[in-house]
């Protein structure tokens, strides 16, 4: 295994919707964190059938915050991987080997506005996004698909953090996320960062390739 992983303690678990787990991790010493911004992940060594897995995760909330990170899964029936050990055996005060933190999706500077989208778990990087975006006075708009309310995880904080920019779309009250309809028209010095289902992310790139958009503005 890398040795510049780090180890880190599971400071909290916390059910933030049906099948969805948030796993809080800290120092053992409460020390700082290294700093991370929008768009990061780390990869966890999680203990799994009597072996170590490699998992990468999307860092969520505020960039700003050394003293914890916090990361989220959801639930498989059909896992049997590191996901599963986190929803299933993870336990308060275990020890986790964790990576510095990587960002292939941070925030492009050139951009004039905004678009995060997200879809289900995809949500998740999309509140980094937002935090860092708003304590930066930046224009952007937050897009949460989801299959029902009870399965829409961090809504709260999304509306907290992004009052009045956060859209959302409830598939069981046939609400459809509609991308060519939100696409069109945008400023060319719009961005979209988006994560989500495939299908979702495949989707997005053919509507901004058919719309005549530069590849770097789409974040996926």
């Amino acid at each position: 295994m890398d040795e510049t992983m780090i180890e880190l303690t599971i400071a909290a678990l916390r059910e933030v919707a049906l099948d969805t787990r948030e796993i809080v991790l800290a120092r053992r010493d409460g020390g700082e964190l290294p700093q991370f911004s929008a768009g990061s992940h780390v990869v966890c060594a999680l203990p799994v059938h009597g072996g170590i897995k490699l998992n990468p995760y999307s860092l969520l909330g505020d960039p700003a915050r050394r003293d914890r990170w916090r990361i989220a899964v959801q639930r498989d029936a059909a896992s049997r991987g590191g996901s599963a050990w986190l929803c299933e055996q993870a336990r308060v005060g275990a020890t986790l080997r964790v990576s510095a933190p990587v960002n292939r999706r941070p925030i492009a500077r050139e951009a004039s506005h905004h678009l995060l989208i997200g879809a289900g778990i995809g949500i998740t990087p999309m509140l980094a996004y937002a935090h860092e975006l708003a304590r930066d006075e930046r224009t952007f708009e937050v897009h949460y698909a989801y299959r029902e309310r009870a399965r829409a995880a961090f809504v709260d904080e999304l509306e907290e953090v992004s009052p009045g920019r956060l859209h959302r779309y409830d598939d069981s009250l046939r609400q459809r996320l509609q991308l060519g309809a939100l696409l069109a028209g945008r400023a060319p010095t719009t961005h979209v960062y988006i994560s989500g289902p495939r299908a979702m992310i495949e989707q997005c790139r053919a509507t901004t390739a058919a719309m005549g958009w530069h590849a770097d503005r789409l974040h996926a």
